[in-house]
């Protein structure tokens, strides 16, 4: 049956008074983003995402689903994975030199479309900088992109 059939058997339950905001933060061990999802939380500022992430350092993973090229990148400093995360989704590339050369030949859709950011490590905004920079290199992969390529040097 086609979809557009389907309205006539449907009943309306609720309607809310705020427009959906996409998905409750599910805990750390949990994020796993396609870049369009991230743009959402970014944007909107979804309060329980910021609180969240504004208040950890990490080492996350972005992977380029098109090519299964991976780039393991971290947050430090005072500023935390939101605000490292908020770069990318501002610029398509957050600065990275691979990436802006992908975003600059592609745009910003293509980032849209291939590339899914995962938290692999988290801290306290208290740990310092370097056990934090040092994780890029130590954090072991989830076994899913174990097999994947190297976008940049500290996975290769």
């Amino acid at each position: 049956m086609l979809p557009e059939k389907q309205f006539e058997r449907m009943t309306i339950a609720e309607i809310s008074r705020q427009p959906y905001t996409g998905e409750l933060f599910p805990g750390y061990e949990g994020i796993c983003l396609p870049f369009n999802k991230l743009e959402s939380i970014i944007t909107l500022e979804k309060k329980d995402w910021k609180s969240a992430l504004s208040n950890i350092k990490g080492v996350y993973l972005i992977v380029d689903i098109s090519n299964g090229k991976k780039y393991v990148g971290s947050a430090y400093g005072n500023t935390g994975i939101w605000s490292r995360w908020a770069c990318y989704i501002g610029t398509g590339h957050g600065y990275n030199d691979d990436f802006s050369q992908i975003i600059k030949e592609h745009g910003v859709d293509y980032a849209r479309q291939n590339f899914v950011f995962t938290l692999l490590e988290y801290r306290p905004m208290k740990t310092d900088d370097n056990a934090v920079i040092k994780g890029e290199f130590t954090t072991p992969l989830p076994r899913a992109v174990e097999h994947t390529t190297a976008l940049d040097d500290p996975v290769s």
